[in-house]
């Protein structure tokens, strides 16, 4: 165990002042992962968005300890001691050894760390009320996509949706017309795995990651969404989080056979144009690692070896996405000749 990983421990048995820490283990692509959380109020924050992975059984192969400091500052010896100069609201600090990763948060004070080799993770936030709506909507990200990583699975800024076959992976940056088309397809029938973040394992199979969407409130009633748990913004845009049932989601994986990459067109109706990888590479690895500050070369060489086994198509939008969760069942169906 790592110094840092000592700290942490200690920082996170005295947020427990003395109570039992609540522990649920849930499953994503596979992995089981004990998340402990040291008060009743983390959990009700960090877990809707996940109870539906929910398992059984408390053994797990990973475990994240997550806590809010609530006037406890965190530890000066696990801040880094070079720190940007005018750092953003998004900026984070990587310190890496043999056997641990740590991120930190200038401006926002949070503290992520993993011990690979103790196979655990730590997630401090200085206050639930510090909060941006993202952390709540795709809780502890960067703890979940670097644990998960270590198993060969990538968590993805990407929606998917699939029919019976295969899955489709819907890439673009925000604004791009992502959950919308996700929500609608899902409206249509089609296996719903994510509009925001997804799983993808070494075999190309898409699992879900979150049970939360993002969209406006129209669709929202199409979607027959009612209770809206929080608002995110996103480049100034305000989206209304929503959280899915668990018979909403699919947890069956299916393998992925297209990449489409999204943009709104305001088109009479929306169109796929096929399109070569190398115009859907560079879009989806900007998205995958600044969504996790990772750049890791093995995940751009990932991607690309996915699209290689892929087709790849420019969706150019419409205002209807009822229209593009037809299209796309077409294309599916297309790839599965």
């Amino acid at each position: 165990m790592t110094d840092e990983s000592i700290i942490c421990r200690h920082a996170y048995v005295r947020a427990l002042h003395g109570a039992p820490e609540i522990t649920r283990v849930i499953s994503l692509a596979g992995v089981r992962i004990a998340l402990r959380f040291a008060t009743m109020e983390a959990e009700r924050t960090f877990f809707p968005a996940l109870a539906p992975f929910e398992t059984e059984g408390a053994e797990a192969d990973e475990q994240i300890c997550i806590w809010f400091g609530d006037g406890a500052a965190l530890d000066a010896r696990l801040i880094p001691d070079k720190l940007p100069e005018n750092p953003h609201h998004y900026h984070r600090v990587t310190v890496e050894r043999e056997g641990f990763i740590s991120r930190y948060g200038p401006v926002t004070g949070v503290y992520w760390l993993h011990d690979i080799v103790e196979h655990t993770a730590y997630a401090y936030y200085p206050s639930r009320m510090s909060l941006m709506g993202h952390e709540m909507s795709s809780p502890l990200l960067p703890c979940l996509y670097f644990v998960l990583k270590r198993m060969g699975i990538l968590a993805l800024h990407a929606g998917a949706v699939g029919t019976e076959e295969n899955a489709s992976l819907l890439v673009g940056r925000g604004g791009s017309g992502k959950s919308s088309v996700c929500l609608a397809a899902m409206h249509a029938g089609m296996a719903f795995y994510g509009d925001d973040y997804v799983l993808l394992t070494p075999g190309n199979l898409v699992y879900p990651l979150y049970a939360s969407v993002k969209l406006n409130q129209d669709m929202a009633r199409l979607m027959s969404l009612e209770e809206c748990r929080w608002f995110d913004t996103d480049d100034g845009r305000i989206k209304h989080v929503y959280l899915l049932e668990k018979a909403r989601l699919c947890l069956a994986p299916r393998k992925v056979s297209a990449v489409l990459l999204c943009r709104v067109e305001h088109l009479p109706a929306p169109q796929a144009e096929r399109c070569s990888a190398l115009r859907i590479l560079p879009e989806l690895t900007f998205s995958a690692m600044q969504q996790a500050f990772d750049p890791d070369p093995a995940v751009f060489a990932r991607l690309a070896a996915l699209l290689g086994g892929t087709t790849a198509h420019v969706l150019s939008l419409s205002d209807d996405p009822g229209q593009a969760a037809e299209l796309l069942k077409n294309l599916l169906s297309e790839a599965e000749l």
